[in-house]
């Protein structure tokens, strides 16, 4: 279980689980959006409230600062800073297990609830939201520059290393940024993480890539395959 870092500030931290929570989650499971019934968004697995709650709060645990992390505790934190953190939380919480479609859906009434200015750039201040990319999960909040910015300015360039082995190598893209952008921040605060998609997405090649810098003097890897049908 998770509890929500001790920084984390109650009195906006329970404005925006108000404001976002309940709605986002009726629209996901019931179908119900605004008081309209609409059709319920497809997940990739079957998951309950509680869970999408859960993976909400140890997400908020991961990006929220500690006491002395990014010059002052969480508590210092202005509350367009606070709610641009929780939004993105959502993004890769409640919004993490959607299919595709369901995510456009998703970031459409996010947007809608949120009633913030918009942005039409690859980057944006905690006050708007950014636009020029289809959805926000194009994007991540960047705590450490105050901004909105596009994984795609976060990708890192290639470079070969000739003595790498043909096995190891990974082409930084969009989704492995992401996705060890999330496996990093989980590990950082020793939670389990789940990397679901079709074959050749690339997910164990990313997870193998980041346990090769994970520090082997206070962690032991232990690699298990599976079969197709386990």
């Amino acid at each position: 279980s998770s509890g929500i870092n001790a920084e984390w500030p109650l009195r906006p931290g329970h404005r925006l689980f108000q404001k976002y929570v309940p709605p986002l989650l009726e629209f996901i499971l019931e179908g119900v959006m605004g008081g309209r019934n609409v059709p319920k968004l497809k997940t990739i697995v079957p998951i309950s409230d509680l869970r999408m709650v859960t993976q909400l709060s140890i997400l908020l645990d991961a990006l929220m600062p500690d006491q002395g992390e990014t010059g002052g505790a969480a508590a210092a934190l202005d509350c367009d800073t606070i709610e641009a953190i929780f939004i993105s939380c959502l993004c890769f919480s409640l919004g993490g297990p959607l299919l595709e479609d369901g995510r456009v859906k998703f970031d459409e009434y996010l947007k809608q609830l949120a009633a913030l200015g918009t942005s039409n750039s690859d980057t944006s201040r905690p006050s708007e939201l950014p636009t020029s990319k289809p959805t926000l999960f194009d994007y991540f909040f960047s705590l450490e520059e105050n901004q909105w910015k596009a994984w795609s300015l976060a990708v890192e360039p290639y470079i070969h290393d000739p003595e790498r082995l043909f096995t190891e190598i990974l082409v930084p893209t969009v989704d492995t940024t992401r996705a060890t952008w999330l496996i990093e921040h989980m590990i950082r605060i020793r939670q389990p993480i789940v990397l679901v998609g079709e074959t050749g997405t690339s997910k164990t090649a990313t997870v193998q890539d980041v346990l090769r810098g994970v520090d082997r003097d206070s962690n032991l890897i232990l690699n298990i395959n599976f079969s197709s049908r386990t």
